[in-house]
Formats: structure tokens, C-alpha cells, sequence
């Protein structure tokens, strides 16, 4: 039955309606119990009164309820009022898969995520015993922050009559209905043994995600025909046209859809989990725009940002996989995290681009003391420190859109810089001292007495969080001036903390609590009290930006995980990134981080990130030079014995190495 705008139906109140068929009428709903925005899908009146049916019903909404993924729109329970039976789930907004695909082929960089996490939603639902017999397009959806979200999960068997054994008419997810009450569905995603009414399991998933897969990659329907008749008899006798697949779809991906839609269930794929593996290795095959030219990269030489071009596009339109441009360097690579959880974000187009150690000067990592690099918060340029043949570190900035680097005056043998939150300004840390310089020109401030070796936060309130020399507890000064005051207070079993970074707010914190067991743990702090709240128990942060927290549990590994700054709690599942040291993450589109070991081979790189081979064996490479006319490469190489350096010279082409000299080198542009 329909429902009027403004009614109540217990206590959620209807407001407009959001679609209708056979499964029922939909429409968005006001929750006045929790707050909260819900889809209210009302049932047809046939089944709502047949007490019977309503009883299954009940059973098998109770099941789909317990599903918790957040590739999943969760069902929040039934309700009803008078003759009225309704559904009441999650409020997913947002285009669905269909819109998308109606605008033409998805690009394989931004198909290949979306049908990762259908998969692993699917591949949850069948570890517990559901499967969804009604996945298609229209049933996908992208959320405002990124997430695909599947929809009606399970609601086909929910919402079913009894079907005959043989008859498609009754089968629960025909497209032929003949009376209320029998399931809409859509004919071009059935499964050979669906179509036929016979019994299923998750196999009938596999067949139509390989459905969904094809018609995102192509524009097309897996199988068509002018009529129901006609595309059923498509599913059961032909095969798809596959030469609408683009050229670049690589090979193992045209193997997964044709396994996803053999007709005998025997032959076919038989665990989905099968299809996210092919589809994670697959990422990794798809190449970022072309048009570089090759650039050498060695461990200490190198650092790579990787950044999307804002751009006008469909929210669809703008995903892009995970992307990693190891260089394998001290410095060296990033990638498009916020492409993985916020796609929305981003416009189809990645620039990758490496930045080389400035003229005379060498990369310094964390392990001689000078700290990350840090992109500041607008994402438009990384701040890092970069050492000159005078033994001298300066920090120096290298906007993005620019081809060079530009040492920051003032900063003489200063160490871990970190960024004003309007990216105008810098802190560091030089000759004991908390320090900050303007960059627009404007003189050294120095703010404090500080620990060397320690990662500050500078808020949008003009606050700065640092250590202070032998110092246990976070302290906080202003910009402006005065005196240190403590921002946390050590907790039961604590030693330390440190590593703060602001949250959104400018007022909450998180940052790392070693304890006096070893262990490590993150915790959300104020400026306004020293009360904490536990994050992430035996994990320590690495940064966050744009709803994610990266961190590691004990190792180099880098994750990240959806996380509400407000309330202080993850959420979704943690996605490892990569071995970093360091991590710093800006803006919507950024990640820089430096590798964990500073031993490498001497690689090539074209712009885009792609590894275009190596040069050498695996050592500790430090400014690498390029000949004039291209075929030779002269790097430092240290010497594991001594640890002394020595010139070497390696043919770009290949072959063998030669040690030019036997004992300290250095080499001049």
C-alpha cells in the first residue's frame, strides 16, 4: 500500500518515496527514536497478510539482520501498523551501479574497486551461509564517502513465495510476474540453474557478479534480447560476446568472468573469495596515465607523491584503485589512498610524480635524525629535510606543481618539520628549540625548549602540541607565545606519550601511550581536559586525514581504517598499505611515506610510477647521477665493511658494474 508523506508508522516518520516493484515501495523515513534518516520498504499486501508467509518472512529477515559488513546495507528490523508490514534498513544514498553504467564502460581502474568490495561483501554473506539471488546493478550503490554499498541483500528468498518447482514465472527473482506478491528481478543476471528453478547456492552469486563485472567493463548486458523469453534463452544456451572487453583487460580478469559465467556450476568459480584475489592482483596490472619519461630512483634519492587532478565527474566516474609507486627509496614513493575508501573524491585522472633530491644534497631519513617527510594540509607540497655536500640539513618545500625545491631560510641543521594547519607555515626543531618560520618570508620564532626526536601537531587554533625535553606528557603552547602548559596526563601503567596529530575539530587529539610493559596503544585526547579515550590497543598512529587512520601494530606494515573523529571510533576493517617509516597523509588525495629499509636496487621509474627494471645489486644507493647521453648511471654505494662510500658506474643498459673509486666519494653534477 502506499504511505503519505508525514505519517507515522510507529515511530518512524515517512517522507518521500524513494522507488517501488515487486519487492515493495521504498521510502526515506525519519527515525524519531535514534535520530537517524532510514529506508522504510514497505511489504505488498498480499504477503502481509498471509501470516504464514509473514512468519518465514520473519525468520529470514532475522538472519539477513545479523549480517554486519559495511559492504552491506544492514537491515534494522520489521514494523508495522494496522495491515502494514515494512522493512526498516539502512538509508544508503547515493547513484547506483546502473546510473553509472548507464553513462557508458567504467574505466578498469575505477571498475576493478567497486567489484572488490561487492566481492567481499558477497564473499562475508556466503561464510555465513547467505546468498543474495538478486545481485545486479541496480542493486550496488556508492555512498557519498566512497563506500559501495549492496543492496537488498538476501531479500529475494526473504520476500518469496513458495515457488513451483518448475515454473520461471514463480522462481523469486522472475522479471515475469503475473499476480502481487512475486519477486521482481531482472532476467540478464540469472544463473543457468536459477532460470531453471532449480535449487541454489552461492555459485548463482558468482555467475551474476560475473554479469555485473561485464556489463561495468563493457556498457553491455552479459546477455540480451528483445524480450524476457529471449534473454533467458540467452542465459541458458549462448555465451557472451567478449569482444566488447577493451584491449587493456588484463588477462586474468577475462579468465575471472569466464569462469564467474560457465553455465554448468561445476565448471564455474566456486568461492567468490576466489574472484577479490584475482581482482587485488589484477590492481596492481593497471597502469596510471601514460606520457613519462624515465627518471632513476635508489634508496635515500628519491620521494614520490601521487595525487588525483579535482576534476567535474560522477561520483562513480572518479574511483581509482589503491596505487603504490614503490621506488624502493628512503624517500620514495606514495599512492592514492583516499581512492580505496573515499572515491568520491577523486577525478578518473592520477598524476604520479617523483621528486629528486635537490642539486648537492641527499634525502635524510628518520634514522639520521631529520625527520619524515610532511605534506601540508592543503596537499599542494611536501615539506622535507635534504642535506647539502657541507654536511649542513635544511628543511626545504617543493610545491607540487613545481619543478624544484626551494630551501626555507632559517633552518640550519633542523629536524622533524611539521605544517601550520593553513599550510602558510612551518615548525621544526633546531638547536634544542621549538622553532617556526613563515614561509612568505617571515622570521625564526622560537617558542620552547623541546625533545629533539619527537613529531609535533600545529592546530587550526594557533596550539602546538610537542614534547619537552626528558618529558613524559604531551605539552601545548600557543604560536603566540608563553608558557608550556601540559596537554596529557600519563595513565595507569603509562611512560609515555607522543606522536600527536590534531583531529578536524582543532580541539581533540590522538596521539601514542607507551606503557611501562612495552606495549603501545592510541588514544584520543582534548585540549580542554587530560581525560582519554582509548582508539586502538596495541597498534600506534601513523596519521589521519579525510576519515581514515593510518597506523601499525608493531612492525613497518602501514594500515588504514575508517574513523570518526567526533566519536573517537574505527569502524569497517583495516587495509594494509605498505612497509613505511614514516607516514604523512593531506588533503583528500595524498599519502607520502618513507620506506621502512634504506637497501634497494638502483631502479628506473617512468612518471607514472610504473618500475621499468633495475640496476645493481641490493645495497644502500646515495645521488645517483645520470650521464649526458644516457647510458650510464653514477651512484655512491656503501660499503658494508667499512661503511665508507665509493663511485660506482652502472651501464643503463645492462651488464657490468664498475667501481671507479676505494675509500669516500662524492659526486658533483
Amino acid at each position: 500500500m502506499a504511505l503519505t508523506s508525514g505519517i507515522n508508522l510507529g515511530s518512524y516518520q515517512i517522507g518521500s518515496p524513494l522507488g517501488a516493484g515487486g519487492m515493495g515501495e521504498v521510502y526515506r523515513a525519519r527515525d524519531s527514536r535514534l535520530g537517524r534518516e532510514v529506508a522504510v520498504k514497505v511489504l505488498p499486501a498480499e504477503m502481509a497478510g498471509n501470516a504464514e508467509l509473514m512468519a518465514r518472512f520473519e525468520r529470514e529477515a532475522q538472519l539477513l539482520a545479523s549480517l554486519n559488513h559495511t559492504n552491506i546495507a544492514t537491515i534494522y528490523g520489521l514494523e508495522e501498523s494496522g495491515a502494514t508490514r515494512a522493512l526498516v534498513m539502512e538509508l544508503v544514498e547515493g547513484p547506483t551501479l546502473a546510473d553509472r553504467i548507464a553513462q557508458g564502460p567504467i574505466p578498469l581502474a575505477e571498475a576493478l574497486p567497486i567489484a572488490k568490495q561487492i566481492a567481499e561483501a558477497l564473499e562475508y554473506a556466503h561464510e555465513k551461509g547467505i546468498i543474495h539471488r538478486d545481485l545486479k546493478p541496480a542493486n550496488v550503490k556508492v555512498t557519498p564517502e566512497g563506500r559501495v554499498k549492496v543492496l537488498d541483500f538476501g531479500l529475494a528468498k526473504a520476500l518469496a513465495t513458495e515457488p513451483s518447482a518448475s515454473a520461471i514465472s514463480n522462481s523469486p527473482t522472475t522479471i515475469a510476474a503475473t499476480r502481487a506478491g512475486v519477486i521482481l528481478g531482472t532476467a540478464a543476471y540469472m544463473a543457468p540453474e536459477q532460470a531453471k528453478a532449480k535449487p541454489l547456492d552461492r555459485r548463482a552469486d558468482i555467475w551474476a557478479f560475473g554479469c555485473v563485472l561485464y556489463e561495468m567493463l563493457t556498457g553491455k548486458a552479459t546477455f540480451n534480447g528483445e524480450t524476457t523469453s529471449d534473454v533467458l534463452a540467452a542465459v541458458l544456451m549462448k555465451e557472451p560476446d567478449w569482444k566488447p572487453l577493451a584491449a587493456d583487460t588484463p588477462a586474468s580478469i577475462q579468465t575471472l568472468l569466464r569462469r564467474c559465467v560457465a553455465k554448468d556450476p561445476k565448471q564455474r568459480l566456486q568461492a567468490i573469495g576466489e574472484a577479490r584475489i584475482a581482482i587485488e592482483e589484477s590492481v596492481a596490472q593497471v597502469s596510471s596515465p601514460a606520457g613519462a619519461m624515465p627518471v632513476s630512483s635508489a634508496a635515500g634519492s628519491a620521494m614520490g607523491t601521487l595525487r588525483s587532478a579535482q576534476g567535474q565527474a560522477s561520483p562513480l566516474q572518479r574511483l581509482l584503485p589503491w596505487t603504490v609507486a614503490l621506488a624502493l627509496a628512503v624517500l620514495s614513493a606514495a599512492l592514492a589512498w583516499r581512492t580505496y575508501f573515499h572515491p568520491n573524491a577523486l577525478s578518473a585522472e592520477a598524476v604520479v610524480s617523483f621528486v629528486p633530491a635537490p642539486p648537492d644534497t641527499t634525502f635524510r631519513s628518520t634514522g639520521f635524525g631529520a625527520g619524515p617527510v610532511v605534506v601540508s594540509p592543503d596537499g599542494k607540497q611536501p615539506a622535507f629535510s635534504a642535506t647539502g655536500p657541507d654536511g649542513i640539513t635544511k628543511i626545504w618545500v617543493r610545491p607540487l606543481s613545481a619543478a624544484t625545491a626551494t630551501p626555507v631560510a632559517g633552518t640550519d641543521d633542523a629536524a622533524f618539520p611539521f605544517w601550520s594547519a593553513d599550510s602558510r607555515s612551518l615548525g621544526f626543531y633546531a638547536d634544542g628549540k621549538l622553532k617556526t618560520v613563515d614561509l612568505s618570508g617571515g622570521s625564526v620564532q622560537v617558542l620552547a625548549d623541546a625533545s629533539p626526536r619527537e613529531s609535533s601537531a600545529w592546530g587550526p587554533n594557533g596550539i602546538i602540541l610537542f614534547k619537552p625535553p626528558r618529558g613524559s606528557e604531551i605539552y601545548k603552547i600557543a604560536v603566540s607565545g608563553g608558557a608550556p602548559v601540559a596537554a596529557t596526563r600519563l595513565g595507569k601503567d603509562e611512560a609515555s606519550h607522543n606522536s600527536p596529530l590534531f583531529l578536524p575539530d582543532g580541539k581533540h587529539f590522538i596521539y601514542n601511550a607507551s606503557t611501562i610493559h612495552g606495549l603501545t596503544h592510541i588514544a584520543r585526547g582534548s585540549l580542554d581536559s587530560y581525560e582519554s579515550k582509548l582508539v586502538l590497543d596495541g597498534a600506534s598512529s601513523r596519521g589521519y586525514a579525510a576519515g581514515l587512520l593510518f597506523f601499525s601494530k608493531g612492525g613497518d606494515e602501514v594500515f588504514a581504517q575508517p574513523f570518526d573523529p567526533g566519536t573517537g571510533i574505527l569502524s569497517g576493517k583495516a587495509v594494509p598499505l605498505a612497509k613505511a617509516g614514516s607516514v604523512s597523509a593531506a588533503g583528500d588525495s595524498i599519502l607520502a611515506y618513507q620506506g621502512a629499509s634504506s637497501t634497494a636496487h638502483l631502479q628506473w621509474f617512468d612518471r607514472s610510477g610504473n618500475p621499468m627494471g633495475t640496476l645493481g645489486e641490493v645495497a644502500e644507493y646515495f645521488a645517483p647521477k645520470i650521464s649526458p647521453d644516457g647510458k650510464q648511471v653514477l651512484a655512491r654505494v656503501v660499503d658494508p665493511q667499512s661503511g665508507t662510500d665509493d663511485l660506482w658506474s652502472f651501464p643503463v643498459s645492462g651488464g657490468v658494474s664498475t667501481r671507479l673509486t676505494f675509500g669516500p666519494a662524492s659526486i658533483k653534477a
